[in-house]
């Protein structure tokens, strides 16, 4: 039976127990170096494979907000540009901007400012030209009770643009805040009156957990979003068949209640494959857990049971926070899934669409306000940025995580290792620039499948494996190259 490389897993279904290693990546800052602290980066990719980074500068009292693009999948990115500036303590956290770029190339900005009366409210700019200049930032909408907060951006395939948000904007008081939307379908020129999302009967959203908004490839609308049900602070989807001007009712994501009377203060993301499944991510305490975890699911095409929960930091970190998906549009088997940790900023990787990942530590230097975010390019990459630490000042670092790139059976590693094969069960390995000092190979659960020393530039030998495996040669050159194999 022949092996094949795990880029071209289709069909094999494991374990959602996460697999946990200890490798760490060395970032590179895409910008010069600044005495600024740069912030709270945001990356999406536009659907010619335009990336757009949003992160902010904060001096004195006054924010001011950058945008970047990148039109070769992170290799270079354009001098930042600023659509304009915040007032203190309106940006952080979950409070953090957001720039996306529509199918015509229109940039679109939105974040949340305290400027108007002492209540935070939306501001939205827009800028036709590749961000070389912006339209004055300005309120789409005003409500009519209070304040506009935890907002959330996307385009869809004909470019209508989605803002989402919390408010207490209904006219009847039910003591609740809830999601609500607002749609552009001239690509942010005007807007419409605002649509409620979750249609609770009784209870709303979690007034102090941000919510986000995502379409699908079909012009499908999903809005995720934390609930507050009497303290039940779960995790709920809603999705729309008509551009947003109805939705259906709330499907549950989370398979175990989390009833908190408190404000937990974080939301879940999520992120469409281009088979219209929705891959969701959060962080919560349920009172099986104790501690929090970061938290995945799948939810697919037009299901409305609740999923599968597999946390993606048990048995790696104590605590886990803002978790942010990313999914290949080219190989929905391919999710990742980033966030912050006890141990730094970690990511998640599966390539079985969901059913099992496993887990790396990044950068062990933030283990908060990391600002984590995630993307796949337009060259089936994944790419990560968040916040680090550059000689004592925050950058924006990013990072794409070799082991996880696409290989092929023969590949130059540019580490001396010439090819890693595994077929009809037998490893072959080959250093011409280097002696091999070690091979192993372990399950996907961790466990020692086989291990040797060697000496010498080649090693062959028949290793039956029984689904997934890592293969990890070490070289004396003290270059480590790390594999994943499947049975077919």
């Amino acid at each position: 039976m022949k092996i094949f490389w795990l880029l071209l897993f289709t069909t094999f279904s494991i374990s959602v127990t996460p697999v946990h290693t200890q490798a760490q990546i060395d970032p590179t800052f895409i910008f010069p170096k600044s005495e600024t602290n740069r912030q709270y980066p945001k990356v999406k990719r536009g659907d010619d494979g335009t990336l757009v980074v949003t992160y902010v500068e904060l001096v004195g009292n006054v924010t001011t907000v950058y945008v970047s693009i990148s039109t070769d999948s992170g290799e270079t990115w354009s001098e930042p540009t600023s659509p304009g500036t915040v007032k203190y303590a309106s940006i952080g956290l979950q409070r953090q901007p957001y720039t996306i770029v529509d199918n015509t190339g229109v940039l679109h900005g939105l974040w949340e400012n305290n400027e108007h009366a002492g209540n935070l409210l939306l501001y939205y700019t827009r800028s036709a030209d590749n961000g070389a200049t912006w339209t004055t930032p300005a309120n789409v909408y005003v409500p009519t009770q209070g304040t506009q907060d935890f907002s959330s951006i996307a385009s869809d395939r004909d470019g209508n643009i989605y803002i989402t948000y919390l408010a207490y904007e209904e006219k009847f008081s039910d003591g609740s805040k809830h999601v609500f939307m607002l749609r552009s379908s001239d690509r942010g020129l005007s807007w419409g009156f605002p649509v409620r999302v979750d249609r609770f009967i009784v209870g709303g959203s979690c007034e102090c957990c941000i919510q986000n908004v995502a379409t699908s490839s079909s012009g499908e609308v999903a809005v995720v979003f934390r609930s507050n049900i009497s303290n039940r602070r779960d995790i709920f989807v809603c999705r729309s068949q008509d551009n947003g001007a109805t939705f259906d009712e709330p499907v549950l994501v989370q398979d175990e209640k989390w009833m908190i009377n408190a404000c937990p203060s974080t939301g879940p993301s999520l992120a469409y494959d281009g088979a219209g499944n929705l891959h969701i991510a959060w962080r919560d305490s349920r009172n099986a857990v104790g501690l929090d975890a970061a938290y995945y699911a799948r939810v697919p095409l037009g299901s409305r049971e609740t999923p599968t929960n597999i946390s993606l930091s048990a048995g790696f970190s104590q605590t886990a926070e803002y978790p942010v998906p990313a999914v290949s549009d080219k190989n929905s088997n391919e999710v990742m899934v980033v966030f912050e940790s006890s141990l730094g900023v970690a990511y998640a990787y599966s390539r079985d669409a969901g059913e099992s990942f496993t887990t790396e530590k990044l950068d062990p230097l933030v283990v908060r306000s990391s600002g984590v975010a995630a993307v796949f390019t337009d060259e089936h990459k994944p790419l990560i940025l968040w916040q680090a630490d550059r000689d004592g000042v925050f950058d924006i670092a990013m990072a794409q995580p070799e082991e996880f790139l696409p290989v092929s059976v023969q590949e130059e590693s540019g580490n001396g290792l010439s090819r890693i094969s595994y077929v009809d069960g037998n490893l072959v390995s080959s250093s011409p620039d280097s002696y091999i000092s070690t091979i192993s190979m372990h399950s996907l659960t961790g466990e020692l499948i086989f291990t040797t020393n060697t000496t010498g530039n080649a090693f062959s030998r028949s290793i039956p494996i029984n689904g997934v495996a890592f293969v990890t040669v070490q070289l004396s050159n003290g270059a480590q190259i790390r594999r994943m194999v499947i049975r077919e």
